[in-house]
């Protein structure tokens, strides 16, 4: 993340609208490690932190990397054997009528070319986080090691987690940078961990600035999950992304809509950097939903394998802005870092610029409309395992 964030409202309980869902994660959360407050529901800006002072010193801090084709250790993940007409929550979290899994409607309204802000989007260099500055994913089994995660965010606490991890799991490469880390474990169904700043290792547990529980079969990810629209090494190895992608965007590009951080974003996010109100110079309001129009024929654009997979999934499900680069940054989008050195990710950034110059900004996007309303242009996302 580039900036701190300070927060103001009481955290809820849970992220997700199902009542049979919340009784769930309640029973589950109790079991496993009492009650947790996790982050406020509405899908906002995952990179906010609680002290503001610390605003300037993190964005001072990072630039990130254009696509870093820094190599990395292998992320130990699991690729579950799904039952068929079915899907995971480890390989894609969330229900299926989540915006993050409902595809882009058939009544979507977009931004013009010469408009603003569709200039400011397509302005910025563009390409992949991987290597560097990315979200690792581990999924543990019950005969991992138990490891302990202790968060010391105070003005959204969440209590020392317990779960299984894969021995040798690390936080994401630089060392210094956002050194995310997002877990699953088997043994507690349902729940998604997500994890900012985190140092240590699996022999003597790791500690994190800022961090959520998630209700993995709920409708939206908590504010603090930076793992959400993350492009997954088995969608690289399938040839087929089916969701909407994290968007990050130059602070020189973005604007926050209202005078107050939390106010008047686009749905559903509910807060920007804390910082946005006064250092927010573009035209892109923060929280926007961007992606490539259905009336773009993407077969014309001369993509590659890969980059037609990324164009695909930018028309059909989009990309939501979850945070800011500094002011010289880029346009980026996020893959985990074991897809680093995949043939299909360089194909996806050799195609960015391609793609980069087609995507527009999402007109409507609302609690009425989701991804702009009427028929799902994406195919119908698969129902999650049943508990």
């Amino acid at each position: 993340m580039t900036s701190a964030k300070a927060q103001s409202e009481a955290p809820l309980i849970l992220s997700g609208k199902n009542l049979l869902d919340r009784r769930k994660f309640l029973s589950m959360l109790t079991a496993a490690a009492g009650s947790v407050a996790v982050a406020a529901c509405g899908g906002g800006s995952s990179d906010s932190a609680a002290d503001p002072s610390a605003v300037a010193a993190a964005q001072r801090q990072r630039q990130r990397g254009a696509g870093s084709t820094t190599p990395t250790p292998t992320t130990t993940t699991t690729t579950p054997r799904t039952p068929t007409g079915y899907r995971v929550p480890t390989q894609q979290p969330f229900s299926s009528a989540s915006p993050w899994n409902a595809g882009i409607g058939t009544n979507a309204q977009w931004s013009g070319p010469n408009d603003p802000d569709t200039l400011d989007l397509r302005a910025p260099a563009a390409s992949i986080n991987s290597g560097e500055w990315s979200m690792p994913f581990y999924v543990g089994k019950a005969t991992d090691p138990l490891v302990t995660i202790i968060c010391t965010d105070t003005s959204f606490p969440v209590p020392p987690q317990t779960l299984h991890v894969p021995a040798g799991a690390t936080p994401a490469l630089p060392a210094g940078g956002d050194c995310h880390m997002t877990f699953f474990d088997e043994t507690q169904p349902g729940l998604m961990w997500s994890y900012w700043g985190c140092s240590g290792d699996t022999q003597s547990g790791f500690t994190a600035g800022l961090g959520t529980v998630d209700n993995a079969y709920g409708d939206q990810p908590g504010e603090y999950n930076f793992a959400i629209g993350t492009i997954r090494q088995w969608e690289l190895d399938a040839g087929s992304i089916n969701h909407m992608l994290r968007l990050v965007l130059p602070t020189t590009r973005v604007k926050s809509p209202t005078s107050v951080w939390n106010q008047g974003l686009p749905w559903p996010t509910t807060r920007e950097d804390y910082f946005g109100p006064t250092e927010y110079t573009g035209n892109v309001i923060y929280g926007s939903t961007c992606g490539i129009p259905a009336s773009v024929n993407l077969a014309t654009l001369g993509l590659t394998k890969g980059g037609l997979i990324l164009a695909t999934a930018l028309q059909q499900y989009g990309a939501m802005i979850r945070d800011t680069d500094g002011p010289d940054g880029p346009l980026n989008l996020y893959a985990q870092p074991s897809a680093e050195g995949s043939t299909v990710l360089a194909q996806m950034r050799q195609d960015m610029p391609k793609i980069q110059a087609v995507m527009c900004v999402l007109r409507n996007q609302s609690a009425s409309t989701v991804n702009g309303g009427g028929q799902s242009i994406a195919p119908a996302a698969l129902p999650l395992t049943p508990l």
